[in-house]
């Protein structure tokens, strides 16, 4: 079987991940995935090492949501191209600006369409008209219940075709290790540091350097690509120098997140990253854009699992005050419960 992967971006972030995890696996299940990597004039991150290194057949196109509806038409020959050449079985798109490209190549090509929704942004689904987009759809695939009901409340669907299919990780790769010890008390925040995550992104180095002074041993790592990189690695030296001494480093994006999640103390993330690091054996802090999830237990999994760990149903606002107080109690020490894992799996 021959799947046809539809990203409307394909920067370094979570869709990203996704796919990738989703690749690997299919192709043990004898399902072969063709990759679209939208072409983005103003994204400076390149996927393509990543997907050359998993062995995953990609191409080009000018799909990305940037530029998509600019050269529609020839993009729309040759994704067709494609689709007669590799004999492909089935289209997968993600997000608005993919769907309706998925569903004029549905039109002419007849090949069934799957669209899996990701968040609750509007970002997410057609500006207008959104169920008759849909009724070319013939499975939506929502990555948890709160995609799931988003999904619902604004789009008219069969509901027996709608499907929750979280993101899934390899607990072999990510797995409990020995981590290397160094004095300190590790945090490791990974982000997408794109506009959208900003708010969070400073919030958590303004709480690190807010709690620095009674808590010294404190140390915080952050691996993340995006646009505003630069921007946060700039402002991360400037509390550096109030501070003294490098008690933030911003590194940028790493391929492979194992290594690094074994060696810190506590991860700081949403989505897959929490899944990640509770497959690594480590306790994470549920950081969200917009609320913070707290730190994950046993309690509280089923309820942050239906919103993806995204922290959007919590009733924290996200503010350097108050995630001090939460890096303070994983400051005085905090161990993982394996009973967790269990529920992961």
């Amino acid at each position: 079987m021959t799947v046809l992967v539809i990203p409307n971006y394909f920067d370094r972030d979570g869709v990203t991940s996704k796919i990738l995890t989703e690749a690997k696996a299919l192709a043990g299940l004898d399902v072969r995935l063709i990759i679209v990597v939208p072409r983005n004039p103003l994204a400076k991150a390149d996927i393509t090492a990543r997907l050359q290194a998993l062995g995953l057949q990609y191409i080009f196109a000018l799909t990305h949501f940037r530029t998509l509806y600019f050269f529609f038409p020839f993009s729309l020959i040759k994704l067709g191209r494609i689709i007669r050449k590799e004999q492909v079985d089935l289209l997968h798109v993600h997000a608005r600006k993919a769907l309706v490209m998925g569903v004029v190549l549905n039109w002419l090509h007849k090949i069934p369409l799957v669209f899996t929704i990701h968040g609750t942004s509007r970002r997410e689904l057609p500006l207008a008209f959104k169920s008759f987009w849909f009724r070319s759809v013939a499975r939506v695939i929502a990555v948890s219940e709160e995609c799931a009901a988003f999904f619902q409340a604004r789009v008219s669907y069969p509901a027996h075709r709608l499907l929750i299919g979280r993101n899934g990780i390899d607990f072999l790769h990510f797995r409990d290790s020995l981590r290397e010890r160094n004095g300190y008390l590790n945090l490791l925040y990974v982000s997408r540091l794109d506009r959208d995550k900003r708010l969070a992104v400073d919030a958590v180095m303004a709480a690190v350097a807010g709690i620095f002074p009674r808590r010294p041993q404190i140390r915080l790592r952050i691996l993340g690509d995006g646009r505003q990189y630069g921007k946060i690695k700039k402002k991360a030296r400037a509390i550096n120098a109030a501070a003294g001494r490098d008690i933030i480093a911003v590194e940028g994006w790493a391929d492979d997140l194992a290594g690094p999640i074994a060696n810190a103390d506590v991860i700081l993330g949403v989505g897959r990253c929490v899944l990640e690091a509770i497959a690594c054996g480590r306790p994470v802090l549920v950081v969200g854009n917009e609320k913070i999830g707290g730190l994950v237990t046993k309690e509280n999994f089923p309820s942050l699992q239906k919103a993806n760990f995204s922290g959007r149903g919590a009733t924290l606002p996200i503010c350097s005050e108050n995630l001090m107080p939460e890096l303070e109690k994983v400051s005085s020490g905090v161990v993982f419960d394996k009973r967790i894992r269990a529920l992961a799996l």
